[in-house]
């Protein structure tokens, strides 16, 4: 880790779909804007921008409705630097900010088409703005793929959420494989949601190698939060709060 980046943390919140990532991903945002003095920065990497939703926070842009713009732009035959310049301007119009924290979300793909080259432009851009925050909170779609590969080679922790079955294991095994290549210097943990009871746990067979951070419960708070679409900051302590604060204190990212 060079200079410039060393004591950031980067942190990737992936599993299964319907694990419970974005809401975990929002109880570590919640908890690290808690934390004066460090600039923190939540990516909505998930197309349906749940992220967003559960901060009580609406995008003013996303990355695709960026990405529109600049493919128009290159149709316009505007040189790449012009093109590099206006993404720095559009993606600091695109961050929404709220108290402790920032988010940018990545929003659905609908052009068709191949357009690598501002495809990469964006990446880097997104990955450059993650270089001027101190913590960067993830929540990915499923995998890693969809990961800048330049973060993705300074994640620092890789959370991985699963509930109790066995597919959600499964998958939680396929990412960090995948991660050991694209990330291999970041720590790796996995919590497990959704839990009934402790005894839960011991039924489980986590994937060796994989430590297992603790395990969050099945809340009414949360769920009724999710139900009518209040912000997880405007809730108060609870059972899912307090067990991910402990897991997420275990991991190094508070």
């Amino acid at each position: 880790m060079d200079k410039r980046t060393e004591g950031r943390k980067i942190i990737a919140v992936c599993g299964k779909g319907g694990a419970g990532k974005t809401a975990v991903s929002a109880g570590l945002v919640r908890l690290i804007a808690k934390r004066h003095g460090q600039r923190l920065l939540a990516v909505d990497a998930d197309p349906a921008e749940g992220l967003a939703a559960c901060l009580g926070v609406t995008p003013k842009a996303t990355l695709n409705d960026i990405r529109k713009e600049i493919i128009e732009r290159a149709r316009g035959r505007e040189g790449i630097r012009d093109l590099e310049r206006h993404i720095d301007y559009l993606l600091f119009e695109a961050l929404a900010e709220a108290k402790g924290f920032s988010l940018i979300a990545v929003g659905r793909p609908e052009e068709e088409g191949c357009y690598c080259r501002i495809n990469v432009l964006l990446r880097d851009a997104v990955a450059a703005l993650a270089d001027d925050f101190d913590v960067t909170v993830i929540d990915g779609e499923a995998g890693v793929e969809q990961i800048n590969r330049r973060v993705m080679e300074t994640v620092s922790h890789l959370l991985l959420v699963s509930d109790a079955s066995a597919r959600g294991i499964n998958v939680a095994r396929a990412i960090r494989d995948v991660a050991a290549r694209a990330m291999p210097k970041a720590r790796v943990g996995i919590i497990l949601n959704r839990l009934r009871e402790e005894v839960d746990v011991m039924r489980v067979s986590l994937p060796e190698g994989i430590p297992l951070l603790g395990w969050l419960p099945e809340d009414d708070v949360i769920r009724d939060s999710d139900v009518r679409a209040i912000s997880i900051f405007d809730i108060p302590d609870s059972p899912f709060i307090n067990s991910l604060k402990r897991s997420a204190k275990i991991f190094g990212v508070i």
